[in-house]
């Protein structure tokens, strides 16, 4: 392992390696450290969907940066992502739903955005195997979706040959700190001198920076997805309904995933203590789409977390490899019956696979990019709550940015860590 680097980025998902890219693109001595394999968690799971529209206006600029820079992804990688402008279309069942599509189009038209309310003859041309009674659609056409695997792994490659160095089943096991700075990474594989550290870790972001004394507030929820065998072409569209989405993948599948108004699991935990007074309210508000659950697996490796007895084990504890997230069937099959309701060509489909991901919510529903106070170089690029694949690219590119140039082409004010202690914490009008 390398002994020192200009950055050591934690985490080899979309982010981390999009960093890791960016970095080692203008020349800096890298070192990405991912504790199982690139693209392992969320960013392996991930529906890949890259939509601007039905953002948080704060999303919204570098949203659109974004979707410029995944055009041209194939072509500077040298790699593969499956990018597809499919559009993307929310549509409304019910006229109880269309609020939420016409409150979604004011916005993109605020934004500048191009997008336009469709009737429901309107949609049903653009998706002929729809046959669901629709009463409005939301059509977005410059949004598509990519694929996740590949996507990931050309950013990696690309690093790689800029001259980043990635290891894999390397996990970081401590931070570093000398007069309040940055000063290494310890792996485990060495420690690594480094005066910059990326905490691209996703869920697991929390853990890393509680080692140099950092607080961040995110929830975990668990999302679920599956996959269909492949069929002939039937639709282009990424299709969005309130209680499921659709999309047709390039091998042909079709991917269902959750809907506007779909509910994602979070498992209660003792952790769950902490931060009350911020996520009770909003645990509260958004009751409809996150749903509590018990897990006795994750209470029990949260116990075992606090005895002595087992902190030999703490890295299998704090950071583990290979554990599948408990997948949510009956929400799948519900989801399934819902697509099946709006195509009933789908019904024919036999399931070839179904997964579970984790996705890291910010009380805000906003990513938390930036440095923190203290210490000095600690970067942190988590709580995307599900939106940190659209935004790939851009993270890349702006952390690199705040890194090499010390200031961002696109402003991260927004999403500094410090707003939670700050204060300046908006309660979502939606979750999205």
């Amino acid at each position: 392992m390398e002994k020192d680097a200009d950055v050591v980025v934690i985490g080899g998902g979309i982010s981390g390696c999009a960093i890791a890219y960016n970095l080692a693109k203008r020349g800096s001595k890298v070192v990405l450290v991912e504790k199982g394999e690139i693209a392992s968690e969320a960013s392996g799971r991930t529906g890949a969907s890259i939509r601007q529209q039905g953002r948080n206006p704060k999303e919204i600029p570098p949203m659109r940066a974004s979707v410029a820079l995944w055009e041209g992804l194939e072509k500077e990688l040298r790699g593969e992502t499956g990018f597809i402008r499919s559009g993307n279309l929310y549509i409304a069942q019910k006229q109880d739903e269309v609020a939420v599509l016409e409150s979604n189009f004011q916005e993109a038209k605020d934004a500048g955005l191009d997008a336009r309310m469709l009737t429901a003859k309107e949609v049903k041309e653009l998706v002929p195997p729809l046959e669901s009674p629709v009463v409005a659609g939301l059509h977005s056409p410059n949004d598509g979706f990519s694929d996740c695997i590949k996507s990931t792994y050309s950013f990696a490659n690309a690093a790689k040959e800029h001259g980043a160095k990635i290891y894999t089943q390397t996990r970081a096991i401590g931070v570093g700190v000398t007069a309040g700075r940055v000063s290494s990474v310890m792996t485990e594989k060495g420690e690594v001198k480094t005066p910059v550290v990326v905490n691209a870790a996703g869920v697991h972001a929390p853990k890393l920076a509680k080692m140099v004394g950092v607080h961040i507030p995110i929830k975990i929820v668990r999302a679920f997805s599956q996959e269909t065998e492949p069929c002939p072409p039937a639709f282009r569209v990424a299709l969005r309904a309130p209680q499921t989405s659709g999309k047709q993948t390039n091998t042909g599948a079709i991917r269902t995933g959750g809907g506007f108004k779909s509910r994602y699991d979070h498992d209660i935990g003792f952790d769950d203590l902490k931060d009350l007074d911020i996520w009770l309210p909003r645990l509260i508000k958004f009751r409809q789409n996150i749903h509590l659950k018990w897990d006795w697996s994750h209470l029990a490796r949260q116990i075992k977390r606090a005895l002595p007895l087992y902190r030999k084990e703490w890295p299998d504890l704090d950071f583990p490899v290979g554990v599948e997230p408990r997948i949510n069937h009956s929400a799948l099959e519900y989801r399934r019956q819902e697509l099946i309701k709006i195509m009933p060509f789908v019904s024919k489909l036999k399931i070839a696979k179904r997964w579970a991901g984790l996705l890291d919510l910010s009380p805000d529903l906003v990513a938390i990019l930036g440095e923190v106070e203290h210490p000095k170089g600690f970067i942190v690029t988590c709580g995307f709550s599900g939106h940190g694949w659209a935004l790939g690219p851009i993270t890349g590119k702006l952390i690199s940015e705040l890194i090499l140039d010390g200031k961002p082409s696109i402003s991260l004010h927004a999403f500094r860590p410090s707003r939670f202690a700050e204060g300046d914490v908006d309660v979502p009008a939606r979750y999205r």
